[in-house]
């Protein structure tokens, strides 16, 4: 089962901590995290590692995941075309993010664009 932690600075380090299960069954280790232009700033995390029950495989995949700030929840989105690059997103206008790909020893110039509301 996978977690994560709603961290609240002002709290300070030891105190401000919020653990909660992730029920969306996506790994996000090693996501991109961009905050939404919304009224209300909830989170995309893009990506992340590929789980298979026991173990990683230090390989991205294509999985994204919206945090609501206002009740620190996860919701599974749309899957991306491709695994992004580590820690690589793009905003864009259009309302969608470009995650830039890549492949062990090179990066793919292509983007691939994903929907922010699944």
């Amino acid at each position: 089962m996978f977690i994560y932690d709603v961290w609240t600075p002002s709290s300070g380090a030891s105190n401000g901590h919020l653990t909660l299960p992730n029920g969306t069954n996506v790994d996000t280790f090693c996501s991109a995290m961009l905050v939404l232009p919304t009224a209300n700033a909830d989170t995309v995390l893009a990506g992340g590692d590929v789980w298979d029950g026991t173990q990683i495989s230090q390989h991205g995949n294509p999985n994204s995941v919206l945090f609501n700030r206002s009740n620190n929840t996860l919701t599974r989105a749309a899957d991306m075309n491709r695994a992004p690059g580590r820690h690589s997103i793009i905003a864009r206008v259009c309302n969608s993010l470009t995650a830039p790909s890549w492949s062990p020893g090179r990066v793919m110039l292509s983007c691939q664009a994903s929907p922010l509301r699944p």
